[in-house]
């Protein structure tokens, strides 16, 4: 009927080595280098949405500003109405 599954060839001079999986530890290292590791890929990544944020904000407050002040009645319009 064949070769089995996974020794369809033979490869000589290669050494394969493995791990069951019930033997690896997930988290090993998790503390000591995952989360400083996510705290330098935050800090180098911080600043780049900064100036975005800040320019909608900017144009937003510029926006509101600029809309009440074309929205008021002006006193000088309306001086010489009795």
């Amino acid at each position: 009927m064949g070769k089995e599954f996974g020794r369809l060839i033979r490869a000589r001079h290669l050494i394969w080595y493995s791990l069951s999986p019930f033997a690896q530890r997930p988290f090993a290292g998790y503390f000591r280098e995952g989360i400083p590791n996510t705290v330098r890929r935050f800090k180098d990544a911080f600043l780049y949405p900064i100036p975005g944020f800040l320019m909608a904000g900017l144009t937003y407050v510029w926006m509101e500003e600029t809309h009440h002040e074309l929205n008021r009645k002006h006193l000088e319009d309306y001086e010489n109405d009795v």
